[in-house]
């Protein structure tokens, strides 16, 4: 059990007869310097989690290493893992971070992909010849086949390989002094390949196709260039501040909340992609300009908090999400020619909003247009009649001039309502098919007096 946690005085173990250490034994024991343990088999947990003054252990008959259980062991310099372990849990040796050497035995066949993440000094990784599973080359842990790059050390500052063809999930997790990398050969980058590498500034990986969630989550990557990827995983870029340029001209799609918070964003090239997913550029402060030509389907919040966002290019875009311009404050004019579905609260706080182009729109959502600021709004429509949700223009707090323009022919079924005719009399006109003065422009429990509506016929082209 948990009989030594925070023992402040305890600085020697010494269990010769002791088979397995149970999980927490001797957590936050900070002043334990040198353990000993002859016989046990199992090391459990979180066994020495923050033991920050141990530096010489010794436990030869060990089988297997638990989660945690050496993590934030700041003094611990080296370890041999005994011949007998077979496995290693999660974050075995988090936060070492004295932590040089680490040899591998020829029966280990499980080591998770964390277990020494954070190990800011790890210079080097060897195994045994005679391990089935794994091989060491020049420092690095890869599979016995060579391919796979699945432990980096930490202390490195730039790594060129040509050998491989994939990097494994979290192989330089943590990884803060990698500066530089060039794998040309490398065609799969799994999951948080590259998680908070802070210093990493340069990447040439040409080849890649396939890039992982949370790949490189939270880089100092400026200019990004992926000629080849086509599949763009979750928050893979994510939280990458200095980040400037995108270049992926293969891809198809960005996953969630793949570029948010890349708050130095300034140009994006995404010419094949079809699909944007949810939150995918929130946040995206710099943003200024989106050219997207071929996507069709806009997820949630996609675009939310954009500040500077001005221009937006969607020619093919037909579902728009919920949020997907939320409080856009830059942006001023949309044209969305071939929007079928438009989500809730797509243009809120919109301050500078004035042209909206929705020709094809069969739905607008709750609050699409809220809180948009301004004096005027002019929204383009088509000739068949838009279901809306409700308080399609709430929360505005000043007097706002609303046109709708509508194909001359199409102006009997949008109802009677004459040109300048107040918020109040919308009911009177655009009855029915969700066009209802409460359910459209209310504003808290009365309709918004604010809004002066007029419906304006148009002949031609948009």
């Amino acid at each position: 059990g948990r009989a030594f946690v925070r023992c402040d005085a305890l600085e020697t173990i010494s269990l010769p007869s002791a088979v397995r250490i149970d999980d927490y034994a001797f957590l936050l024991c900070e002043a334990l310097k040198t353990v000993n343990l002859p016989s046990a088999a199992d090391i459990g947990n979180c066994v020495f989690e923050k033991c920050s003054a141990l530096t010489t252990v010794e436990f030869p008959r060990a089988e297997s290493i638990g989660m945690y259980a050496f993590s934030g062991c700041a003094a611990l310099e080296a370890v041999d893992i005994p011949p007998l372990v077979s496995s290693i849990g999660g974050y075995a040796f988090n936060y070492c971070a004295t932590l040089r050497r680490v040899s591998i035995p020829a029966a280990l066949s499980s080591i998770s992909d964390t277990a020494f993440a954070g190990c800011s000094s790890l210079t080097e990784i060897s195994a045994d010849p005679a391990n089935p599973r794994y091989r060491a080359e020049k420092g690095m842990l890869l599979d016995k086949g060579g391919t796979t790059l699945l432990a980096y050390p930490s202390a490195s500052g730039s790594v060129s390989i040509s050998s491989i063809t994939s990097v494994g999930t979290n192989a330089f997790y943590l990884c803060t002094a990698l500066k530089t990398v060039s794998l040309p050969n490398v065609v799969s980058i799994s999951d948080s390949a590259f998680f908070l590498c802070s210093a990493l500034e340069t990447v040439n990986i040409p080849n890649a196709a396939d890039i992982g969630r949370r790949a490189f989550y939270g880089c100092a990557l400026k200019t990004l260039s992926l000629p080849r990827a086509e599949r763009i995983g979750d928050a893979a870029f994510e939280d990458c501040t200095v980040l400037e340029t995108i270049s992926l001209p293969k891809a198809v799609n960005t996953g969630v909340f793949s570029f948010a918070f890349c708050s130095a964003l300034e140009t994006v090239e995404l010419p094949r992609a079809v699909t944007i997913d949810n939150y995918a550029f929130s946040d995206c402060t710099a943003l200024k300009t989106v050219e997207l030509p071929e996507a069709v389907n806009i997820g949630d919040s996609a675009f939310s908090h954009c500040d500077t966002l001005e221009t937006v290019e969607l020619p093919r875009a037909a579902n728009i999400g919920n949020s997907v311009f939320f409080g856009c404050s830059a942006l001023e004019t949309v044209s969305l020619p071939l929007a079928a579905g438009i989500g809730n609260h797509v243009f809120y706080g919109c301050t500078a909003l004035e042209t909206v182009n929705i020709p094809l729109a069969e739905t607008i959502g709750a609050c699409a247009f809220g809180s948009t600021g301004g004096t005027a709004l002019v929204v383009t429509l088509g000739a068949a009649v838009p279901t809306l949700g409700t308080s399609l223009f709430g929360e505005i707090e000043t007097d706002k001039s609303v046109t709708i323009r509508i194909p001359s022919g199409a102006s009997g079924g949008y109802g009677p309502a004459a040109a300048g005719a107040a918020g109040s009399a919308w009911s009177s006109g655009f009855l029915g098919r969700g066009w209802n003065g409460n359910a459209t422009i209310e504003d808290g429990s009365a309709i918004n007096e604010r809004i002066n509506l007029s419906i304006v016929p148009y002949k031609g082209e948009l």
